[in-house]
């Protein structure tokens, strides 16, 4: 019965979904993080975090922000960090680089967030600096973001993004 339900979640995340349907559907696996069962149900399937994932830069700027309270709340646990940095569909960390980047994206607070809480195990933040040392962004053009003021045209001020960065400190790497 459990697994028709969340079996369910998943189709109703759909990105093509109804705005209607897709908006409360991503309320409620936000609503899941808060307790420690919700989490863990959530963090088990990678197709719910795909889903997830991909209604980021939903049309509905509320379903939209959903979707980033989730990962945030997600990605604080280490375990939803292993997670997310598990998807084989999409690359979180350089999906939350592009949202930093994105100077109209409304919701780049969040992606400092997470990208500051999946780095934060020194075992997985080798893994997020790899990608970021790999990816079109290096840490060079985050700290260059970071530095600018009003970057971000609406009203994002980045502040965790600073978090994220120190958090490189923990790896002789990131250090130099």
């Amino acid at each position: 019965m459990l697994m028709d339900t969340v079996n369910e979640l998943v189709q109703l995340l759909a990105a093509d979904g109804r705005i209607d349907v897709k908006s409360a559907a991503c309320m409620t696996a936000a609503q899941l993080t808060g307790t420690p069962e919700g989490l863990s149900l959530l963090t088990s399937r990678a197709d719910i975090l795909t889903a997830i994932l991909h209604l980021i830069r939903d049309s509905e700027i509320y379903t939209s922000k959903d979707a980033m309270r989730a990962l945030i709340n997600i990605s604080a646990e280490e375990s939803g960090a292993e997670g997310l940095l598990a998807l084989k569909d999409v690359d979180i960390t350089a999906e939350m680089v592009k949202c930093i980047e994105d100077t109209e994206y409304p919701h780049a607070d969040f992606a400092c967030g997470i990208l500051a809480n999946l780095s934060k195990p020194k075992h997985l933040c080798q893994r997020v600096f790899d990608r970021i040392t790999d990816g079109p962004t290096k840490l060079e053009g985050l700290v260059y973001i970071l530095s600018q003021i009003d970057y971000n045209k609406k009203g994002a001020k980045l502040h965790l993004l600073a978090s994220f960065i120190s958090n490189f400190s923990q790896l002789a790497a990131g250090r130099r």
